[in-house]
């Protein structure tokens, strides 16, 4: 008798508790709106995709998604929740750029997310670019796809990567020698005896849900046969061989610092790491060695979505960038 006491007064506790609930009834509220194209012509089917934000982590608040619904013939949407909640939301179809009803691309673009404090929301119409028959693109906004380092047998080569105008959720790397696959699918090559009197070839795709593969190329780069046969050059030095890792969270609030993680992979002299904008200005830097992380604090960002890589060079005239990602700074 007594645990189905505890258990019924746990019950009403948790009901008492709910957000949204009063007494134990549970309050639903609804967010609607409408998906138009360029032209303001309804677009059926679009799929609708609710966000939340939860700051109960440590590191600071983290998006997630509520639920998903989609547009009728009409182009309008409705999205039932429970309680109050801070959402966003974010409308999608083929041959469309998504959008926000606020015009942003993604949820992380959005200075200001939607509010919802306790009953229904009519949002604004969410406005996708797009010619319903093509997939739209994504575009270099800085820096291009470029090949560094030491073209002949023994040398080691780097891929510098662009910045997009939006994040790119996955990429790959092909290196290939007279169109035959070589390397691990990373951004650095070895160059080999194998490579010499041959060429080679990267090419570097860019994936991101409802745009186009971006597909970028650097080369040929002919690799110099060795002179009469002879023998190769030295190996590269250990420490010419790095990669480095950047991870920062996605969002913050305003007034918060912004802090980025790196960690070197590779081995030998330490150097410099810095963080820099799309634009190359740069927001910190710290001292970095091989296989021991370290972090630095940025300088104060305007609220907005903030594209940022990290640049590490040594003494010995290593260097190697990070793969490009993507900070944003909430109003509030």
């Amino acid at each position: 008798m007594r645990r189905v006491l505890t258990g019924m007064l746990i019950a009403v506790l948790w009901a008492a508790m709910a957000p949204g609930s009063a007494a134990g009834v549970t309050t639903w509220h609804e967010l609607s709106g409408r998906v138009v194209d360029a032209g303001g012509q309804p677009l059926a089917g679009a799929t609708i995709t609710v966000y939340g934000y939860s700051d109960f982590f440590p590191h600071g608040p983290i998006e997630y998604v509520v639920g998903s619904t989609s547009t009728d013939t009409d182009g309008h949407y409705e999205f039932v929740y429970h309680s109050a909640a801070e959402l966003d939301v974010v409308a999608a179809k083929l041959y469309y750029e998504p959008r926000t009803p606020w015009g942003h691309d993604s949820v992380s673009e959005d200075a200001a997310h939607l509010q919802v404090l306790d009953h229904d929301v009519v949002l604004p119409d969410a406005v996708l670019p797009g010619d319903g028959s093509t997939m739209p693109q994504l575009h270099v906004v800085s820096g291009a796809l470029t090949v560094t380092g030491t073209l002949a047998p023994g040398g080691f080569l780097s891929a510098n990567e662009p910045l997009l105008d939006h994040f790119a959720q996955s990429r790959t790397i092909d290196w290939r020698r007279d169109g035959a696959p070589v390397g691990d699918g990373s951004p650095h090559y070895s160059v080999t005896n194998a490579d010499a009197g041959h060429t080679l070839t990267l090419t570097w795709t860019a994936e991101r849900d409802w745009y186009a593969d971006l597909v970028l190329t650097a080369g040929p780069l002919v690799v110099p046969a060795q002179p009469g046969g002879g023998p190769s050059a030295p190996p590269p030095p250990a420490s010419s061989t790095v990669s480095l890792t950047a991870t920062a969270h996605h969002v913050v609030r305003r007034g918060h610092a912004v802090v980025v993680r790196l960690l070197l992979d590779g081995s030998g002299v330490g150097g410099t790491a810095s963080v820099v904008t799309a634009d190359g200005r740069v927001l910190g830097e710290v001292a970095l060695v091989p296989g021991v992380p370290a972090s630095v604090r940025l300088a104060p960002m305007r609220p907005g979505r903030h594209v940022l890589a990290a640049r590490y060079v040594a003494d010995n005239d290593v260097a190697t960038d990070s793969s490009p990602f993507v900070v944003r700074v909430r109003r509030r």
